[in-house]
């Protein structure tokens, strides 16, 4: 699940700003109800929440094959920058080193079929979000061998 913060476009300024709120309602008969104040101040981030992306190749992937995963994440703020990757790499020999490192080589294993890979993020302000993609793997290489013409 993709954390609430990171799905917003947020018309708020950042840098600990504070803000508080109230609401009010009409009825069918346009008339305003009072105003109700919100019971507490709230602040805004200190700025804009990471961005997670990557890519991989190849991107149609066969059972057994090398797959190398490129971040494509971007942080904000000024001088900013992701410091840490969760990566959630289902049916493949992923080890925890490659789950935490920014741009990991797997191969999956098992049946081919789709694979739901997850990237989370976190910027050295500690803001994270996370991003989910779909990956569609194919069967195994075929085995051969050459045979010596008579």
């Amino acid at each position: 699940m993709v954390p609430d913060q990171c799905k917003l476009d947020n018309p708020l300024a950042y840098g600990d700003k504070y803000y508080y709120f109230r609401v009010r309602i009409w009825n069918s008969r346009d008339e305003a109800s009072p105003w109700k104040e919100g019971s507490s101040f709230f602040k805004t981030p200190v700025h804009e929440y990471p961005s997670p992306n990557f890519s991989w190749d190849p991107t149609k992937p066969r059972i057994n094959e090398d797959v190398q995963f490129t971040d494509l994440s971007r942080a904000y703020g000024d001088g900013n920058a992701i410091v840490s990757w969760f990566w959630t790499i289902p049916d493949s020999d992923a080890t925890e080193e490659d789950l935490i490192t920014n741009n990991p080589m797997v191969k999956f294993t098992n049946i081919s079929g789709t694979r739901s890979v997850k990237l989370r993020i976190q910027d050295q302000d500690g803001l994270y979000c996370e991003e989910s993609k779909d990956i569609q793997t194919q069967g195994k290489l075929p085995k051969w061998r050459e045979i010596l013409p008579w």
